[in-house]
């Protein structure tokens, strides 16, 4: 429902603040997708997300730990990695890609 009244906002406002507040809100619904297990539901917000607001390192965030609920490691710390560029000091996505990467490199060393 807030989804639906980010997007129908009055034509006189303008077209950022739409942007901004839709991404805030499909980001959280990602987030609550995820929660409840389905992470591919999760993942196509995370991607709306980052076409709504790219430089916003939070979408990039929530498509890091959907692809990593898929099972998929490399994509996931692709995705981490971007939003850090984006915002070098967080921590939290910092700390995501070096729990990715202790993934990463235990499967390597599985014979």
């Amino acid at each position: 429902m807030a989804a639906g009244i980010a997007a129908s906002r009055f034509p006189w406002e303008t077209s950022a603040l739409v942007r901004d507040e839709l991404a805030i809100v499909i980001c959280n619904r990602s987030a609550a997708y995820l929660a409840a297990g389905d992470a591919v539901a999760a993942l196509v917000d995370a991607d709306a997300v980052i076409q709504l607001k790219r430089p916003w390192s939070k979408g990039h965030f929530r498509k890091a730990k959907a692809l990593l609920a898929l099972g998929k490691l490399q994509d996931a710390r692709e995705s981490a990695a971007l939003g850090l560029q984006f915002e070098p000091d967080s921590a939290e996505l910092s700390s995501f890609v070096r729990d990715i990467d202790a993934q990463i490199s235990k499967l390597k060393s599985i014979p």
